[in-house]
């Protein structure tokens, strides 16, 4: 309809391509999901200079920036902004540009991803020669996230507060059993 962004003329509703692909692949979900995927490409992606960016280094070839809580790393569809992606695009691009048009290269792109709930340095390659490079060394944990949990709650005992004012929790975070979007020390599951 008209709310996912048709438009009417002389009382005639447009239909929009989204539309279209809805009513043709409604019968077959995973059908629809694809080509709605294969839609979202070929739309630019917003650029935002509205939204605050903190810088922590940046060079020819990388962008370090601290992620505030909160903010997706990635838009969910490629014409919503306010995602650290569309912050870092404003920050790369000239000012005239206000869209990354769908055959352009990416200026930036994200090397690893924090949850939305999450706050810390993200780091971004530049320099397109560097990206497999960067890619290789996560994923072979020769460059390695280290993460700080502040937790709030009433100690199991008073003994307990007495005895201990903090806990390191050395364990591999996996996906929670129950939960599969969330994470848990995979020692705590056992």
């Amino acid at each position: 309809g008209i709310g996912s962004g048709g438009s009417a003329v002389g009382g005639q509703e447009l239909v929009t391509t989204y539309d279209r692909i809805v009513a043709e692949y409604a019968h077959n979900p995973q059908r629809l999901r694809q080509e709605l995927r294969n839609y979202s490409r070929t739309i630019p992606l917003r650029v935002d200079r509205d939204w605050p960016l903190h810088v922590v280094y940046e060079d020819a070839a990388l962008l370090v920036v601290n992620k505030p809580v909160g903010v997706k790393m990635h838009p969910s569809h490629r014409f919503q902004g306010g995602s650290l992606l569309n912050r870092v695009l404003g920050h790369v691009l000239p000012p005239h540009v206000h869209e990354l048009p769908i055959d352009a290269p990416q200026p930036a792109r994200i090397i690893h991803r924090l949850d939305e709930d999450t706050s810390g340095i993200v780091l971004f390659v530049k320099d397109r020669a560097l990206l497999d490079a960067f890619l290789d060394a996560f994923r072979s944990r020769e460059i390695r996230k280290q993460y700080l949990a502040l937790v709030s709650s009433e100690p199991l005992s008073s003994s307990c507060l007495l005895q201990r004012e903090s806990t390191l929790v050395n364990e591999p975070i996996g996906r929670h059993p129950q939960h599969p979007i969330k994470r848990a020390a995979n020692g705590a599951l056992e």
